[in-house]
Formats: C-alpha cells, structure tokens, sequence
C-alpha cells in the first residue's frame, strides 16, 4: 500500500472509531483500550517511522500529534500527514510536539525503567552559534549524578522540547551538549534555562 493510501487509510480509521478512542480518553481502563492503542501503533507506523501523543488540546478537548522524532525530513512527512487531517470540532492535530508549560521539577525513566527525578531550576544554558540559524546548545547540569548519560540527554531533550516546540528545536538546535560545570568562557554569556524559550527566538 502506498504512502498516501496508508495515510487515507489512518484518517478513515480514527473516523470511524472517534467514539472509541473518546471512550477510551475519559475511562483509560476501559476494554477498548487495547484495541485503540495498537491500531494507531500500527496505521502511524505504516505510514513511517513516526510515533505519536494524544492530550488535551490548547484550544479544543483533545489533541494528536505525529511527532518526526526530531527528524528534519521526517517533519515533512508529519506535515503532509496533519494536512490531511479531517475537519473535527473536538480535535487539534498537530506534525510535532508544540511548546508546553513545563514543571522544571520532573521524573524521567532511566534504563531499567526507574523513576528518576529532575530538578532543573538551577540548570543554566549557553547558545553557540553554528550554521545558519542553528545553535550548539550548551547545557550546565550538575546536579544529576544519580542520573546515566541516556537518562539525563532524555531529560534534557524533553525539558528542551517542551520549552521550544519540537519543530522550533529541529530548526535551531543543531545539537545540545551536556556538562556538570561550565567553564569561564562560557558561564560569563550564561542564562537561566526557564529563559530558553526567549534565547531562541532573538
């Protein structure tokens, strides 16, 4: 089946189960469940490599995003598939993660799918200019010692995705660098990371 058949296919499907999935929305342990969780796996993924969220939406009840899991191109492939989304009054879509308030105190799942808390107030940032309008994003985390190197890139580049966008974030973040300490050089042109959000858009 082709791209755009598997992406017809998706749409008629969410269609016609709008009822299930709300079921399934308001009672999580509903039986239904399953069936609603496993079938968006399989028509999302048969389209690409794309994974997805539904949420509450900014301006109506519900929301999906079809994330390109920070892939340039993939976000193409998000775009063409949001595009052709139906028209639904309860409904947002959405081809990345949008910018969220974030509680910079959080957990994350480490390797053995532990919960692991994160506290980021203290974390500050450094934009190093790359190409273009991309940056290098240096990030000072000293206080996660008890956190693996997987764990705390995951922390971070949830923490940077909810601050930015995720669209905004593969647009501008050519890469993020994590250290314990910065040096003198780099702590003198040092910010808060709760100000990230407005670094990236000067």
């Amino acid at each position: 089946m082709s791209s755009n058949n598997n992406i017809f296919a998706f749409w008629s499907w969410f269609e016609d189960n709008l009822g299930r999935i709300r079921t399934v929305l308001l009672d999580p342990s509903h039986p239904d469940r399953e069936y609603v969780v496993s079938s968006l796996d399989q028509h999302i993924l048969a389209i690409g490599t794309f994974t997805w969220d539904i949420e509450k939406g900014m301006h109506r009840p519900w929301s999906l995003t079809i994330s390109p899991n920070g892939d340039p191109d993939l976000l193409e492939q998000t775009k063409a598939i949001v595009e052709q989304a139906p028209e639904l009054t309860d409904w947002e879509f959405y081809p990345a993660h949008q910018p969220k308030k974030q509680d910079f105190t959080f957990t994350v799942y480490d390797e053995e799918m532990n919960q692991q808390p994160v506290d980021a107030n203290s974390w500050h940032y450094v934009l190093i200019p790359a190409t273009g309008r991309q940056h290098t994003l240096l990030i000072e985390a000293g206080n996660c010692p008890h956190l693996d190197d997987n764990t705390l890139y995951a922390a971070v580049n949830h923490l940077v995705t909810c601050l930015l966008g995720e669209e905004t974030k593969i647009h501008r973040i050519a890469d993020i660098e994590i250290v314990d300490e910065l040096d003198e050089e780099h702590h003198k042109a040092a910010k808060p990371i709760v100000q990230l959000g407005l670094g990236v858009s000067e």
